[in-house]
């Protein structure tokens, strides 16, 4: 199957500087980089073989809030029944209390490999230190329209 998962991200410099240790003027190049490299490393991905492609993105204009937006959009190639298997399964090193790199067993319903795979990609997009450290917003453009913010994703983590 081929999952397209397009996102547009709002993001505050300033918190996602002290996530980074950077100057926020770097949160611009540096941020887009980081999560589009962090996401080649993704257990599930690596457990399934998939192949991501980068199909770019863009600099949105600036506002007056002092965010920092952006778009994203990538293709993801994987077979879905080695999906739903490794789903079934779960993927990665087993957890401990700071590990976040493990996917637990969870039944993709069936039928719906293509969306659980786009919603568990968009999910660890969120989950990354950079970006669940700050003050993070991600809008999922397709192939769903869901909003995702980094507070909703830390609430959902100490659960």
């Amino acid at each position: 199957m081929i999952v397209r998962l397009d996102t547009r991200w709002e993001v505050d410099p300033d918190t996602w500087a002290d996530a980074a240790g950077m100057d926020p003027s770097r949160c611009l190049p540096e941020l887009p980089w980081y999560i589009s490299d962090a996401l080649c490393y993704t257990p599930m991905l690596d457990a399934t073989d998939a192949r991501l492609h980068h199909l770019g993105g863009r600099y949105l204009p600036a506002q007056l809030d002092g965010q920092v937006r952006f778009t994203m959009n990538w293709s993801i190639h994987v077979p879905a029944d080695m999906w739903i298997r490794t789903r079934a399964e779960g993927s990665g090193d087993r957890p401990n209390a700071e590990d976040s790199g493990y996917t637990p067993p969870i039944e993709a319903p069936h039928g719906r490999a293509h969306e659980d795979c786009a919603e568990h990609i968009a999910e660890q997009l969120l989950s990354l230190p950079m970006v669940i450290e700050s003050a993070a917003t991600m809008t999922v453009t397709n192939p769903f329209q869901r909003t995702y913010t980094a507070e909703q994703r830390r609430a959902a983590l100490i659960r």
